[in-house]
């Protein structure tokens, strides 16, 4: 898969998204939003969203999409794998901007 620059845009202090690849809107998502407290997926028509908490430890955060996907979607099960497998490859990304997100509000 390509690296995307910049996969992290800050909506504001609170939210930011994370930039969607083509191969994640061909399955039908169109975003995926976070907050200090959970990853929202949303698909392409906008009457299905996904909200997945987070873990305690952020790096079981792909298990947890994977059961939300699982529960709440009729997505086949390598579509599920491939949104884990984005998520997980900006797992980095995303802790990083969750700790900020978390300083600002603590500042």
């Amino acid at each position: 898969m390509s690296e995307l620059k910049d996969v992290i845009i800050k909506d504001s202090n609170k939210q930011f998204r994370l930039r969607i690849t083509g191969f994640l809107r061909a399955i039908g998502v169109s975003q995926i939003i976070g907050t200090k407290e959970y990853l929202e997926i949303e698909f392409i028509g906008g009457e299905l969203s996904v909200r997945v908490l987070y873990p305690r430890n952020l790096g079981d955060l792909n298990k947890q999409v994977n059961t939300e996907l699982l529960t709440e979607t009729n997505l086949m099960p390598n579509e599920i794998d491939n949104i884990r497998y984005y998520i997980d490859e900006h797992i980095e990304e995303i802790e990083n901007t969750l700790k900020e997100i978390k300083n600002i509000k603590n500042n």
